[in-house]
């Protein structure tokens, strides 16, 4: 007898039946050439390791670059990182920019537009289901710089949108507006961080507030509460700095993102998920 037929591909769930699900990923430091290695790790290697493990894991309603997407700020790096996620993902992309990345160079090259989740199954015009989620981006990085600082027009523009926004709000930059314990890059945190978190305050068109702030920047896990704002940093899809350390370290974690699940209520559920393969003798960080 013929042998049996394969079976079918493994499905990847949607957020959708508990929220929109949201992936993550930051300080990806690519080069201009494939093979462009920082710390001993081939970049590119590292991020299509950490995206090819994500898309076994779930299907993102949207995707998420918090900044430092390059290391090296050319065209081409930025196109390497498309073809990378739309090798495995077609959800819509919004993307910031860090320190080591090209404003302009970013802006026309990858989405920055904010973006709208809405419906989901059986949602009603109307509906706490159907009004979704709204995804800002704001600009925190300044010019030849290693800290951060957004400014008066950027927050008055993220104020705009905040307020015109019928969703509930989650706002991405890159770097941390507040202190989070490793005192070396606390120094490099947003100047202005707390005019940030007030503008963070602002209501929304239906008296929804901002529900969370997601960055990068500090490659390493993060999860604080000021009031009833999350500030969530991802790990880098490359290295990771040493948590809570004074002066500057590299931990031994792996490569690593953060999945978002964001809820009609407005909640919001989140797992940092580190690589679980050994990477490639090439692209093993060096210690």
């Amino acid at each position: 007898p013929p042998p049996p037929p394969p079976p079918p591909p493994p499905t990847r769930p949607s957020g959708r039946a508990s929220g929109f699900k949201v992936l993550q990923v930051t300080d990806c430091h690519l080069f201009a050439s494939p093979e462009g290695e920082l710390r001993h790790m081939r970049t590119l290697d590292t991020l299509g390791a950490v995206l090819a493990q994500a898309a076994g894991e779930a299907e993102p309603d949207a995707i998420l670059a918090t900044g430092d997407i390059a290391q090296e700020p050319h065209a081409a790096t930025y196109a390497t990182f498309l073809a990378a996620v739309r090798a495995h993902f077609d959800a819509p992309l919004l993307c910031v920019p860090g320190n080591h990345d090209s404003e302009p160079l970013l802006s026309s090259s990858l989405p920055v537009r904010p973006l709208t989740l809405v419906g989901g199954k059986g949602a009603r015009p109307g509906s706490e289901a159907q009004r979704g989620w709204r995804l800002v981006g704001i600009d925190t990085h300044i010019e030849g710089e290693t800290g951060g600082r957004t400014g008066s027009a950027a927050r008055a523009r993220l104020a705009q949108d905040i307020s015109a926004a019928d969703e509930h709000v989650l706002v991405a930059g890159h770097h941390a507006p507040v202190h989070i314990g490793t005192d070396w890059l606390d120094v490099h945190r947003i100047e202005d961080g707390d005019e940030l978190l007030a503008c963070l305050g602002t209501q929304g068109a239906s008296g929804n507030a901002v529900r969370a702030y997601v960055f990068g920047h500090v490659h390493q896990a993060v999860d604080l509460e000021r009031g009833s704002l999350r500030l969530l940093a991802s790990p880098s899809t490359c290295f990771q700095f040493t948590p809570k350390s004074a002066g500057f370290g590299v931990d031994d974690k792996p490569p690593g993102y953060r999945w978002l699940s964001l809820h009609a209520d407005g909640s919001l559920t989140t797992e940092v998920r580190w690589l679980r393969d050994k990477l490639p003798p090439a692209t093993q960080q060096g210690r």
